[in-house]
């Protein structure tokens, strides 16, 4: 009866190795008795090229060639199965027992000669092509080291030393193939018996590795192989349990922390990142989204190699805050854990400012052997950068209205008030003047209220936009006269350069003349008297796809230009650059520029400037697929917003 216990099938798998060794010992002791022989071949081929040597040591020369070849004849008469050489010390062969010596090529590279020729003697076993044989090669040098005269080789076949060992072979093989025959039917016999059990565990222990739990193993016998195909069993269902519960929690998680629209960020105590949602690597990781890297791969990663703001920082490493920090800083009320701060910092897209909330919590970690908690930092940033961006819009906007509205009626209430106190019969030269200045501060209250009209209109989402065909050079004929007045006192030239190519436009004509006519008269006040204003106009190329090209309007002054460091702001309400222009007043209401920015973005164009400190400068703005390929029809489309 075949044991039962794993232990003496370990026995049965002993002696299998037992056998194994025993072949391997045999093989061994076949090779040491083939190398036996062939050192004892070596050694009477050495024997032979000593007494070759001795005998022939005073006629080796290469003028006596004749004689030493007829010498190595004789000698092969006695000795068929040697081959005698006999080589000078250049490598010239002078005698050969198996072949003609004066056809044959220099020795000098062969590897025994080189040997004999630099210690005396040398020995090599390869392929002759000659003979066109495997040969044994022994060979010695001839004369003294320092001046050799030559070289005596004797060689043998080396199958021929394999044959002299076939009896030998003949029975360890004898012998091994017995063995082998035995040893591989009680290996065959054993790895059947053993890898029934075994090779359904190892596939079921595989099936786990790579996650399917649906494998069941079905061995029922009651040895240490059962108990663990039973141990295995269980804990495939253990497993399967968990990692359902696991795997709808972690989904359940995932699908929360993905959707925030709030960054989280998770640390350790050991200042390492647990979790970074996408939000989160929006807002303080975009290097790593753009070199490709994913969420997983941010994770486990020092916190400073993802955060680089300050505050940040200190909040995730739970530091305190500096002391005197200003508003704004980091606040912990009594009792409340949560810390609160609003933070700015520079992103790739712009200014950003959140709202971080800092807190400590304990989790626990799935990557340990124990259920200990560890204490974790979480980090919730909530990005309010346009919230705070329409405040600080609206508080600009408000302050920046009141200041303006307050001056002409701080003026309109003063000049009201001195005329109250006027005697229209004595002072009627005095109030003239009060009434100037009353009706120029006026005009300059109509002038803000048309401009706040025109801006409130243009940013209102109820705005429309309504395509019309016209002609530039007919608009060009209503804006002009509207500068006449301001063109006469500052001896300016207005001058329109319009191509014929727009004579048919598409686009919303009072959004345009809104645009030239803030333009225009932008430049009118800002160059120098007695200079050209240029109104001028050019196409563009079609885009792709499209046979309608766009046109570009450029509105050109020569006047003190705008400094490098306001180019970017003039587009801003109220923005005004006094430094930048001629003389010391204000002139405008200062959101003529804006109005043009918010009109180009309701047409779909863009707008810009180019400007010289000292010489000048060129507003533009572009619009794309306005003008229609000759002969097309003229199109009419309804409004849009």
């Amino acid at each position: 009866m075949l044991p039962r216990s794993f232990f003496w099938r370990l026995v049965l798998g002993n002696v299998v190795l037992v056998a194994i060794g025993l072949g391997l010992s045999g093989w061994a002791i076949i090779r040491q008795v083939d190398h036996v022989y062939r050192d004892d071949i070596t050694r009477q081929l050495a024997s032979s090229a000593q007494l070759i040597r001795f005998a022939l040591e005073d006629q080796f020369a290469p003028d006596n060639a004749l004689h030493l070849q007829a010498f190595v004849r004789r000698l092969a008469v006695n000795e068929s199965e040697l081959r005698i050489t006999l080589i000078a010390a250049d490598g010239t062969v002078l005698a050969e027992t198996q072949a003609n010596p004066e056809k044959m090529e220099s020795h000098a590279d062969r590897p025994e000669v080189i040997e004999a020729l630099r210690g005396g003697r040398g020995e090599s076993e390869r392929y002759s092509k000659t003979l066109d044989a495997q040969m044994r090669y022994v060979a010695l040098r001839v004369g003294p080291g320092a001046n050799p005269v030559g070289v005596v080789r004797v060689a043998t076949r080396a199958r021929g030393l394999s044959a002299r060992t076939t009896a030998v072979r003949l029975l360890a093989y004898t012998i091994g193939g017995a063995g082998l025959l035995l040893t591989l039917g009680l290996a065959l016999w054993l790895a059947y018996f053993w890898s029934r059990p075994l090779s359904h565990i190892a596939q079921a222990a595989r099936d786990l590795s790579r996650g399917d739990l649906n494998t069941h193993i079905a061995w029922q016998t009651t040895d240490e192989l059962g108990q663990l195909a039973r141990a295995l069993n269980r804990m495939r269902r253990q497993i399967s349990t968990q990692l359902a519960t696991i795997e709808r929690q972690r989904a359940k998680l995932a699908d929360l922390v993905q959707n925030l629209t709030e960054g989280v960020i998770v640390a350790r105590a050991d200042g390492r990142v647990v979790l970074l949602n996408p939000a989160a690597e929006r807002l303080v990781a975009p290097g790593a989204l753009a070199a490709g890297l994913a969420s997983e791969e941010i994770t486990d990663v020092p916190i400073e190699s993802i955060v680089n703001h300050p505050d940040l920082l200190r909040m995730l490493r739970r530091e305190p805050a500096e002391p005197g920090a200003e508003s704004g800083a980091a606040r912990r009320p009594p009792g409340v854990t949560v810390e609160e701060q609003r933070i700015e910092f520079d992103h790739p897209n712009g200014p950003v400012t959140v709202l971080a909330r800092a807190s400590d919590f304990e989790f626990t970690d799935p990557d340990t052997h124990d259920a200990r908690d560890i204490a974790a930092r979480l980090l919730v940033m909530t990005d309010i950068t346009e919230f705070a961006r329409a405040i600080q819009m609206k508080t600009d906007f408000v302050a920046n209205a009141s200041h303006e509205l307050r001056t002409p009626l701080s003026t309109v209430r003063a000049g009201i008030e001195t005329l109250a106190q006027l005697d229209p019969r004595t002072d009627a030269e005095t109030a003239r003047q009060f009434l100037t200045v009353l009706d120029r501060q006026c005009g300059r209250l109509e002038e803000l209220v048309r401009d706040l009209l025109d801006l409130s209109r243009l940013e209102s989402p109820e705005t429309s936009v309504r395509i019309v065909s016209f002609d530039a050079r007919d608009m060009a004929q209503s804006l002009a006269p509207m500068f006449d007045t301001v063109c006469a006192e500052r001896d300016l030239e207005l001058v329109f350069e319009l191509p014929d190519e727009l004579r048919h436009i598409e686009s919303d004509r009072p959004l345009i003349e809104l645009v030239l006519k803030n333009l225009i008269e932008n430049a009118t006040k800002y160059a120098r008297e007695s200079s050209k204003v240029r109104v001028r106009a050019e196409l563009l190329g079609a885009e792709p796809g499209s046979d309608r090209k766009g046109v570009r309007f450029e509105v050109i002054d020569r006047g003190q230009g705008i400094p490098l460091q306001h180019q970017q702001r003039v587009f801003e309400r109220f923005y005004q650059v006094d430094e930048a222009r001629t003389g010391a007043t204000r002139r405008g209401t200062g959101l003529g520029l804006a109005i043009v920015k918010h009109a180009m973005k309701l047409l779909g164009g863009q707008v810009g400037l180019e400007s010289v400190w000292q010489e000048g400068t060129t507003f533009w703005i572009e619009l794309p697929g306005c003008v229609p390929p000759p002969g097309a029809p003229r199109d009419d489309r309804p409004a849009r917003g």
